[in-house]
């Protein structure tokens, strides 16, 4: 029979304990993940959390079956203009909470295959990578909030389960009985002409003369069977229209969505559009509050 010192005991029981300390320290945890329901036609939407790590780590990936496509994005404001941007990787600090959040860094949700419902839950996977390569996946279930939500309900916690890996909408929010956003005003709204009830576009300008940031989240219209927040990128020298989960407009700033930037893309629409006609739409902001503008329809080769 073999026996050890009590010295050489109590090394093995502080190997073992900072061994399941370092462990423990190692995991993601994501805190309080959620997803804002989608309107009807919307194609795309965000989910947020809070992410935090006990040694260096990335998130690298995300995905979902709800999604066709699902992307790490921050928010950078460029000029007075905020706009949304894909990032490789989100890197999450030792000890460090990193907030995903509206108006900040997010995951997007592009191209939804299946309604985002509120009361629902949406499975994400996230993968992390931490400085030597290995990765870890964690599988969260996030509640679906309102188009007005602004976090998890209390006491509401989606599920999240780790697990390593070696190297390697139905929101169908009234308009009529919304409240306005307060100082917010949306403008010169006109919709581009196209035959063969091709996809169109709307352009506009929004004001926000309020106190606080004016978050554009949807928008929709019984004209349209799809309406999605589009932006136009040029990455490489190559122009590229994405998904756009919000507009951020700050107070005493204008935002223009024109041709060759932000637009709202109309697809599927009920009728040809007529030159000179008018089609109401409906704007959608954060806080459930709306606006429904009337907007002209003109020639194709309009420019403003």
């Amino acid at each position: 029979m073999f026996f050890m010192s009590k010295p050489l005991v109590l090394a093995a029981a502080q190997a073992c304990f900072l061994f399941v300390v370092s462990a423990a320290q190692a995991q993601v945890v994501v805190h309080e993940p959620w997803v804002r329901a989608a309107v009807e036609q919307q194609r795309a939407t965000g989910a947020f959390m809070r992410l935090s790590s006990g040694s260096d780590r990335a998130l690298v990936q995300a995905a979902s079956p709800v999604a066709r496509h699902v992307e790490i994005h921050a928010m950078i404001l460029e000029g007075d203009v905020m706009k949304m941007r894909q990032i490789p990787r989100l890197a999450l600090p030792a000890g460090q909470a990193v907030e995903l959040a509206p108006g900040g860094y997010h995951i997007m949700l592009i191209d939804l295959l299946s309604p985002v419902r509120e009361g629902g839950h949406v499975p994400l996977t996230l993968t992390f990578e931490s400085p030597d390569g290995k990765q870890e996946t964690v599988e969260v279930q996030a509640p679906v909030r309102p188009l007005a939500g602004g976090g998890a309900k209390p006491g509401e916690h989606g599920h999240a389960h780790a697990h390593d890996h070696p190297h390697a909408s139905g929101h169908t929010g009234d308009a009529s009985t919304a409240a306005a956003p307060e100082g917010v005003s949306v403008t010169g709204c006109w919709i581009r002409a196209l035959p063969n009830r091709l996809p169109s576009a709307a352009y506009f300008r929004i004001d926000n003369r309020g106190a606080r940031n004016a978050v554009l989240v949807g928008a929709q219209s019984a004209r349209f069977g799809k309406v999605m927040l589009h932006a136009n990128q040029t990455v490489d020298g190559m122009a590229t229209m994405v998904h756009a989960d919000q507009v951020v407009v700050p107070p005493g700033e204008r935002f223009e969505f024109a041709p060759g930037g932000h637009h709202v893309m109309l697809e599927q629409p009920a009728s040809e559009l007529r030159v000179g006609d008018a089609v109401p739409l409906t704007f959608w902001f954060e806080g459930g509050r709306a606006l429904t503008e009337s907007c002209e329809i003109r020639p194709a080769a309009s420019l403003k």
